[in-house]
Parts: structure tokens; C-alpha cells; sequence
């Protein structure tokens, strides 16, 4: 059996503190960003029931399968569009900047209780890491319009 004794000096247990504390805090800042990118303050959206669930808090009724699944790229600039697009989003407590120059998920349900049904009335939820990121309520006519997730009626 052997014994081996090891002493450390203050100095040296101050320095590893240190570095124990430095490398903590760094973890927990790039954990932060990672959360924030992957839209954690977001609502869990990883499957259909998810989604319409979430539609159906906002009032809304869809069809339980997406009409349509796509994978959208967020510019890295935003034209006048997408500047107009975020507003939306920004009014909605959601924000696509942290998303520019990635690529998210777009899910399309259609909306069955929309008094308008004169066109198709589609939600579009943006996905990215199994949460939603934003997203609107848009009518699928060449002359539509688009509006938040909440239903004011």
C-alpha cells in the first residue's frame, strides 16, 4: 500500500478558485446563449399536438396535421419585409434576430374557425430547437392579410 501526501500552498488554491469560478461563469453565459438561440423562453413545439395546442390557447382551431412543412432560412439582413415581419413579432413577445443567417422550421396548419374562410386562413408556426419562435395567422388569398397569433374576437 502506498501513501503519497501532496501539499499545495495558499497561493496555488486561490489561483484554482479562481480559474474554478472563471470557467463557471463562462459556462453559464455560453449556456445562456445557447438557450436563447434555441428559443427556450419559447413554447415547447416539438409535435403537432404541441402546436395546435398552442393554437388553441390563442383560440384557435386547426387541423391536427400541418398542410405543410418547410425549412425557412432567417436572412442575415433583413429586407423592409422581414423588418415589417419582426415587428409582428416583436409585438408578439417574440424576436427573430437572434435567428438571422440560420435556418428554422416552418409548420402550416389550417385554421377552421376563422370567420373569413372565403381563403384559406393558415398558421404559421417557426420552430427552432422544439420551441416556437414566432410565427402569424395569415389568410392564403393573393390580396390576404396577416395578423398576430391571438384571436381578438
Amino acid at each position: 500500500m502506498w501513501i503519497r501526501a501532496i501539499r499545495v500552498k495558499r497561493p496555488g488554491i486561490l489561483w484554482g478558485a479562481a480559474l474554478l469560478i472563471l470557467a463557471g461563469g463562462a459556462l453559464f453565459l455560453l449556456r445562456g446563449r445557447a438557450q436563447t438561440v434555441s428559443g427556450d423562453a419559447g413554447v415547447s413545439a416539438r409535435t403537432d399536438q404541441e402546436r395546435v395546442a398552442f393554437l388553441a390557447s390563442c383560440g384557435w382551431e386547426a387541423e391536427p396535421e400541418p398542410v405543410e412543412v418547410q425549412d425557412v432560412l432567417i436572412p442575415e439582413t433583413f429586407n423592409e419585409v422581414y423588418e415589417r415581419y419582426q415587428e409582428l413579432q416583436r409585438k408578439q413577445g417574440y424576436d427573430l434576430t437572434a435567428y438571422c443567417g440560420k435556418t428554422v422550421r416552418r409548420y402550416s396548419y389550417a385554421v377552421i374557425n376563422h370567420p373569413d374562410q372565403s381563403a384559406p386562413v393558415r398558421a404559421n408556426l417557426l420552430v427552432a430547437g422544439g420551441k416556437l419562435i414566432g410565427g402569424d395567422i395569415c389568410s392564403a388569398a393573393l390580396d390576404g392579410w396577416m395578423t398576430g397569433f391571438h384571436n381578438e374576437e
